[in-house]
């Protein structure tokens, strides 16, 4: 084999590598945005969802009297929908927050159902065609409290 020979098959082989390594950067950076927007929609879809129990409002009173403000959260998740979402959206979530403003209504079914049907989508599973039923539960403390003056 001469010299000619061997460096075209040392080239070969180098371009394959770097090739293989070019490869590799970019899944790696592609299933790292698709890991941020899941983790992102996943704690959206989440703010969404206790709202939406909360009718409507981005607060929750504790049993204790305290309000358990999680608005700027509610903020959050419409802005990670802009940021992240596709087309529809944003614009269910456009829709969402023109129907907050002008008619003080809560309707995030569809915007809801959207992020949860991407998020399936994303990680590999099968959407669902039911309609999810969520479940809220308040413990209260009945006992009597004592003031501790008396």
């Amino acid at each position: 084999m001469d010299a000619t020979h061997f460096y075209i098959g040392l080239a070969i082989t180098n371009l394959v590598v770097l090739a293989g390594w070019v490869f590799a950067i970019k899944q790696n950076e592609a299933a790292l945005r698709r890991e941020r927007r899941v983790d992102a929609f996943t704690k959206a879809y989440d703010i969404l969802v206790s709202v939406g129990m909360d009718n409507g409002i981005p607060a929750r009173r504790q049993s204790d009297g305290t309000l358990d403000d999680y608005s700027r959260d509610f903020e959050w998740a419409i802005a990670t929908v802009h940021l992240y979402g596709t087309g529809k959206e944003v614009k269910l979530a456009n829709e969402l927050v023109i129907k907050l403003t002008d008619e003080k209504f809560y309707d995030a079914d569809a915007l809801v159902n959207a992020l949860r049907g991407d998020v399936r989508s994303e990680m590999g599973m099968v959407g669902l065609e039911e309609k999810p039923h969520y479940l809220k539960q308040t413990v209260t403390d009945g006992r009597k409290k004592y003031d501790s003056k008396t």
